[in-house]
C-alpha cells in the first residue's frame, strides 16, 4: 500500500520511518473506481500554517467551521489540544457541539494492551507532528503536505478528535485544491473523512452540503457508468434517509424526493449484466426510500428539482411534480417489486451463497411484515427456514435471523459504521408476535440528554415493525427485548 511517507525521500530518518510503520498501513480506502492517494489539511499543527486554517474552513463549506477556526492556536505539548493525549476531547474541546461521553472509543478489557496501543497512537501521532515540521519549511501550500495533513486527520478522527480531524482534514483539501485545481478528484477521500467527523460532531446540513461537493467530483471525472458513482449515489440516498428522521420541518420530504431521484439514477447506470450483489445493494436501497415514502404523513406537492437540497439529487432523474400521497400509496408496490427482483437475481446467480439466497426470502417476508401483510410474511418466512433446513449449519443460520426481534426495515441497521461515532439509541420494549412494539422505553441516550434524539427514537420504534423471534419455526411474543437503532450512520 502507498503509505504517505514516499514524497519525504531524504528527509527523515530510518528511526522516524520506523515509528511510522503502524500509521502508515491505517490510510482509509476510496471510493470503488478510485486509485489515487489524497493528500489532506491541518488546522493548528504548527504556527507556520495556522494562519491558513480560516481559509481552509470557508473552503470546505462551512461557516461555523470558520468560526471555530479562527479561534484556534498552534498546538504545542502544553496546550489542552495537545496529540499526545490518549482520550478524546471533553464536549468543550468539541467546540459543544457533543455531550460528554457521546463519542468515547471502545475500552478495552486488556489494560496492558490498551497501554501498547496508546503508546503507538501516541508515536503515529508525533510522527505525523514532526513530518509536517519538516515539510513545512517548504511553505504552508506544499504539495505533498496535504497527504500528511491527510493522514493526521484520520489519526485524529480514530481517537474520537472530531473537530480536530475536520479542521485537519479541511486543509488537507485546501493544500490540494490550491496544488491540483478545485475539482482534483484526489480530494475525494478527504471529502469523504470531513463528512465523517461531520456527522459525529452532528452537523446535518454540512453533511447535505459535503455530499453534494462529493457527488459533483464524481460526476465530473467519473463516466455515468463507473461503479465508484453508483457507490455515491448509492450512499447519499441513504444519507437523505438518515436525515428525513431527524429533520422536523415542513420540507422534510425533500430529503426522500432526493433520495428517490438518486437511487434510480444508480440503477439506471447498472449495465445488463451487472454483479448481482451490487444489484442487489441499490434494490435494498430503492426499498429503503419506499418504505419511508410510506410512512410520511402529508399530502403536498412535491419534486426533487424544487427541494432545497435538489444540489444533492441527481439533475437526470429528478421526479415530476408529484402529490406526497401518491408516493406513498404506490410504496409498497415498488418495494414488494424490488424484493422480488432480488430473489429472482440471486436464485438465478450459480454464485449466490446459502446466506444470500436466505437473506432475500427474510428481507422480503420483513417486507410484507412492514405492511402488517401477515400471511404473506409468513410465507417468506418459511421459505428462509426451508432453505436453512438444507444447509449443515441449521442452528447457527437460523440464530442469525430468527433468535432475537430485529427493527425493521433491518437495512437501516447494517448499514451501520461499528468503527466510527454514530448516532445509536438503546431501548428496552415488549415485541409481539406480528411484530408490533410495545412498552417503549428508553434507556440510551438517558433522560437528562439530547431529549430531541430521544424524542426522535420514540417515534422512530413506534413507527417501526420488527422480525418476530422465532421458536421451532412458530414467531413468538418477546417481552423485555433490548435493541439498539442507529439513527444517523
Amino acid at each position: 500500500m502507498t503509505g504517505p511517507w514516499g514524497f519525504l525521500k531524504g528527509h527523515l530518518t530510518t528511526m522516524f520511518v520506523a515509528a511510522l510503520g503502524v500509521a502508515s498501513s491505517m490510510a482509509p480506502g476510496t471510493a470503488e473506481s478510485q486509485t489515487e492517494t489524497a493528500p489532506g489539511p491541518v488546522a493548528g499543527v504548527n504556527a507556520t500554517i495556522s494562519a491558513d486554517i480560516t481559509d481552509t474552513a470557508v473552503s470546505v463549506g462551512s461557516a461555523d467551521a470558520a468560526a471555530d477556526a479562527g479561534k484556534l492556536v498552534a498546538a504545542d505539548d502544553s496546550s489542552p489540544s495537545s496529540l499526545s493525549s490518549t482520550h478524546p476531547p471533553s464536549a468543550d474541546q468539541n467546540n459543544g457541539s457533543q455531550e460528554p461521553g457521546d463519542e468515547h472509543p471502545a475500552v478495552n478489557e486488556n489494560p496492558h494492551e490498551d497501554a501498547l496501543q496508546s503508546q503507538v497512537n501516541d508515536k503515529n501521532l508525533a510522527a505525523y507532528r514532526d513530518a509536517i515540521k519538516v515539510l513545512d519549511e517548504n511553505g504552508p501550500y506544499f504539495a505533498q503536505s496535504s497527504e500528511t495533513l491527510y493522514g493526521l486527520g484520520i489519526e485524529l478522527q480514530k481517537r474520537g478528535y472530531h473537530q480536530q480531524a475536520l479542521d485537519t482534514l479541511g486543509r488537507a483539501m485546501h493544500v490540494n485544491r490550491v496544488n491540483n485545481g478545485l475539482h482534483s478528484f484526489s480530494q475525494a477521500p478527504m471529502l469523504s473523512s470531513i463528512i465523517t467527523s461531520r456527522k459525529a460532531l452532528n452537523q446535518f446540513e454540512d453533511v447535505t452540503a459535503d455530499y453534494y461537493r462529493l457527488l459533483n467530483l464524481h460526476l465530473r471525472t467519473l463516466d455515468p457508468a463507473d461503479p465508484g458513482l453508483r457507490a455515491v449515489r448509492n450512499e447519499l440516498a441513504l444519507w437523505h434517509v438518515d436525515a428525513y428522521q431527524m429533520d422536523n420541518s415542513s420540507a422534510r420530504v425533500d430529503h426522500l424526493t432526493s433520495a428517490h431521484s438518486l437511487i434510480n439514477a444508480a440503477i439506471d447506470s447498472l449495465p445488463p449484466h451487472a454483479d448481482t450483489q451490487a444489484s442487489v445493494k441499490l434494490l435494498r436501497t430503492a426499498a429503503l426510500v419506499s418504505f419511508y415514502f410510506s410512512q410520511h404523513e402529508g399530502d403536498d406537492w412535491t419534486s426533487a428539482i424544487d427541494s432545497q437540497y435538489s444540489a444533492s439529487a441527481d439533475k437526470v432523474h429528478y421526479l415530476a411534480p408529484v402529490r406526497t400521497a401518491t408516493l406513498s400509496s404506490t410504496s409498497y408496490r415498488q418495494g414488494r417489486h424490488a424484493h422480488e427482483q432480488i430473489i429472482a437475481l440471486t436464485e438465478a446467480d450459480p454464485n449466490a451463497t446459502d446466506e444470500q439466497k436466505i437473506s432475500a426470502y427474510v428481507e422480503a417476508a420483513d417486507w410484507q411484515l412492514m405492511f402488517k401483510h401477515t400471511d404473506e410474511a409468513m410465507a417468506y418466512y418459511q421459505q428462509a427456514q426451508a432453505l436453512i433446513a438444507k444447509t449443515d449449519r441449521q442452528q447457527a443460520l437460523t440464530d442469525a435471523w430468527f433468535a432475537e426481534p430485529e427493527v425493521l426495515p433491518a437495512l437501516r441497521t447494517e448499514n451501520s459504521n461499528q468503527d466510527i461515532a454514530r448516532l445509536d439509541i438503546i431501548a428496552q420494549l415488549d415485541v409481539s408476535k406480528t411484530g408490533s412494539p410495545s412498552r417503549i422505553k428508553i434507556l440510551d441516550p438517558p433522560a437528562e440528554k439530547n431529549r430531541s434524539l430521544r424524542r426522535a427514537a420514540i417515534k422512530a420504534i413506534k413507527n417501526s415493525r420488527f422480525r418476530p423471534r422465532f421458536v421451532n419455526g412458530e414467531p413468538v411474543s418477546t417481552p423485555g427485548s433490548v435493541v439498539k437503532m442507529p439513527m444517523i450512520h
